[in-house]
């Protein structure tokens, strides 16, 4: 009797193994699809920008590389020292907060001389911006944490806004900053219309000409930047946690925990979301070819994405994402180029 136990025992732990050598991890299944690149850029994203035809990232250290160039990243040599929160650009230059505990200094990088160089009268922990650059410093009071927002554009004087404020900053585009509780103007005057957002809001981008979008938990909105009205549709993302703009397939990203959603414009002019529609990836509209579905689903499309950004190269597009993975082997930059292997890949 005890050799039979034993026996289908033994038939059942070989079935067990053989089963979950059929289903394994969802990044080793990649790895059976894709050889996957040595990782320059690993650990948490915290920031991506393009000047003047480099891109730069950052996750704690500044990486850059020509845009559309498909190798590995290579560290920005003579930042200044402590650890980099975040980056932001205006005009030429590139912007960043450096430091360690409650110690930083914001510096402007002359991407043309290559030099950095501290903006004077300015004490911040972390900057946003694509074109006016906000700078933000926190200071906690018990259970209360409060925010000073300083804006400025290129080596300028920084202007602080009026008063500290206990929303939390999100991000920043084009002349906007975005807080929990709403989007605000580079002086601080909130930006106040028919239909616009005012919590929960999770991530903003630039769009076509002067509009921005901006995210909540359930709808995406649109400020064309010159009227009060604001237009928005639902998205459908789970947990949204950042988004971007592709110009050329009229496509807003947008990130969440299980990959990201696309939402479609009505034309590359047109950011009445009311005329928008949710696009699925893999379909004709999707920044997603279908060629890739399949890829896609078993490597960025299961975890958590953020940030993402997207650019147009040549007649193509790119697509970075910051991924986030229990298995730090996999955490950190990971891209897309419609334009070689359409596979998403480590950078």
């Amino acid at each position: 009797m005890k050799k039979r136990i034993f026996a289908i025992a033994f038939v059942i732990s070989v079935i067990i193994g053989l089963s979950a050598c059929k289903n394994p991890p969802i990044f080793a299944a990649i790895e059976q699809e894709v050889k996957l690149n040595p990782a320059s850029v690993k650990g948490f994203v915290c920031g991506i920008v393009e000047i003047n035809g480099t891109l730069y990232a950052s996750n704690g250290k500044i990486w850059y590389k020509a845009k559309g160039e498909t190798g590995k990243w290579s560290e920005l040599s003579g930042c200044p020292s402590g650890r980099c929160t975040g980056l932001a650009v205006s005009g030429s230059d590139l912007y960043a907060a450096f430091g360690q505990g409650d110690t930083f200094t914001i510096y402007w990088y002359d991407t043309g001389a290559k030099s950095w160089t501290e903006v004077s009268g300015l004490t911040a922990k972390a900057v946003f911006g694509t074109r006016v650059v906000f700078a933000i410093d926190s200071r906690t009071s018990g259970n209360t944490t409060t925010y000073t927002i300083s804006s400025a554009i290129e080596s300028g004087t920084p202007n602080t806004w009026a008063s500290p404020t206990d929303k939390a900053p999100v991000g920043a585009a084009g002349l906007y900053c975005l807080l929990e509780d709403g989007l605000y103007n580079n002086t601080g005057t909130k930006v106040i219309g028919t239909d616009s957002p005012s919590s929960g809001l999770k991530g903003i981008c630039e769009g076509p000409t002067d509009s921005v979008f901006v995210v909540d938990n359930t709808k995406l909105y649109c400020y064309d930047g010159n009227t009060s009205t604001w237009t928005n549709i639902v998205h459908g993302v789970s947990s949204p946690q950042s988004i971007t703009y592709l110009p050329s397939k009229q496509l807003v990203l947008i990130s969440g925990i299980k990959g990201y959603g696309e939402i479609k414009l009505a034309s590359a002019t047109d950011t009445n979301l009311a005329n928008a529609h949710t696009v699925s990836a893999g379909s004709a509209d999707s920044s997603v070819p279908s060629a890739n579905i399949h890829q896609y689903n078993n490597s960025v499309g299961k975890h958590t994405i953020n940030p993402i950004y997207a650019l147009d190269y040549g007649t193509g597009y790119i697509i970075y994402v910051g991924v986030n993975d229990p298995n730090a082997k996999y955490t950190g930059l990971w891209g897309f180029y419609s334009f070689g292997k359409k596979e998403w890949n480590r950078e």
